[in-house]
């Protein structure tokens, strides 16, 4: 008898924050194995992915599809452990759809589209995934059958109803840099985040912001450390390593070329209601010296 077209091998919920207290060791798992495929959509947290080509995070809001040809591991962030569900699949039309979303994206991990539907779609495979199903019916389609076909099916659609593809704006490049104060500055990361070409997102951000992306990188940084700045919990060093700055002397530099008082000072003037609450605007272009941790091959 002829296989189904789609088959669900396995499914679930991995929550990061319940499995910590039981398990000191950080949650890891290979992409996939057993020659199938896998699909996982990360609702909290974040963890890294890493196979022969990749070695990227993954964060919540993003798809992670990987091939049994090179299916790398997935592991949980330490300090921030993800929550994702999961389902690993085979068929015929399924690794084929899998391909063909593989190869459109050019990445392993890529933001969700439709990503409530999405969630809907695996919350609803769990719920099925003790029945008797697959087990029952080894050679039809079953329910988890039908909602694997319907996120891939998602997964294979290239825009919004309405929206044509990949269309960024000035708030959707600021809101993506804006979740990465923590890291250093890395285009193809951000351009793979925002589902465009390196080159799209630096000629973009020029053209809404007037400065490059590792300008406007280190602008938001800067309005950021002044926040946690004014709070009296966060000393110079702790608000520099929030930041993703090694080297609090280094971060003071950035700092002060920004607001021409140092970060100490900063926090002095704040207390008496001094504190400058603008760049400024006619020095802040990059030094000489790069950020600490920024790739090469940023221009």
């Amino acid at each position: 008898m002829e296989k189904p077209p789609f088959i669900v091998r396995t499914c679930g919920f991995i929550d990061g924050p319940l499995r910590k207290p039981q398990n000191p060791h950080v949650h890891s798992t290979p992409g996939t194995k057993q020659g199938d495929y896998m699909v996982v959509l990360v609702t909290r947290g974040k963890g890294r992915y890493v196979n022969n080509r990749v070695d990227r995070p993954i964060l919540a809001g993003e798809i992670g599809l990987f091939n049994p040809e090179d299916p790398g591991v997935l592991m949980s962030d330490r300090d921030d452990p993800y929550c994702h569900y999961y389902c690993r699949f085979t068929g015929t039309y399924a690794r084929q759809m899998a391909d063909e979303i593989l190869h459109r994206q050019g990445h392993p991990v890529f933001r969700a589209p439709h990503r409530e539907r999405l969630t809907e779609f695996f919350h609803n495979m769990g719920f099925v995934s003790n029945l008797r199903y697959r087990y029952d019916l080894p050679d039809k389609l079953g329910f988890r059958e039908a909602l694997l076909t319907q996120i891939l099916v998602t997964l294979d659609r290239e825009e919004e109803p309405g929206q044509s593809k990949n269309i960024l704006t000035a708030e959707s490049i600021a809101d993506l840099l804006s979740e990465h104060m923590g890291d250093p500055t890395n285009i193809g990361e951000f351009a793979t985040g925002l589902s465009v070409s390196r080159n799209t997102l630096m000629r973009k951000t020029r053209e809404f912001f007037g400065m490059t992306v590792l300008q406007l990188h280190e602008e938001l940084k800067m309005e950021w450390a002044r926040q946690l700045l004014s709070l009296e919990m966060l000393n110079i060093s702790e608000t520099a390593h929030r930041l993703g700055y090694k080297d609090p002397l280094y971060f003071s530099r950035i700092f002060k070329k920004h607001y021409r008082v140092s970060p100490s000072e900063w926090k002095k003037l704040y207390k008496t209601g001094e504190a400058p609450d603008q760049i400024n605007r006619e020095t802040s272009c990059p030094i000489t010296q790069p950020q600490e941790g920024v790739m090469d091959g940023l221009f």
